[in-house]
């Protein structure tokens, strides 16, 4: 993976647990760490599609 990505992917799922208020971890087992992690971006695509949706809704139309 090249290097800009691997930075894109951090900074977007640093970006996303400070919006969902998951910035700290609350457990210290890996997969306790791994669990936490699948669901916040459980949350953020479920959020992202909640959003989406409502955008749409709201939309004029011509």
């Amino acid at each position: 993976m090249p290097r800009k990505c691997r930075w894109r992917i951090e900074d977007a799922f640093c970006l996303t647990k400070r919006l969902l208020g998951l910035a700290y971890l609350w457990v210290e087992d890996t997969n306790g760490v791994e669990i936490q992690i699948v669901a916040t971006w459980i949350l953020y695509a479920v959020l992202n599609d909640l959003c989406a949706q409502v955008a749409s809704a709201l939309r004029p139309t011509p």
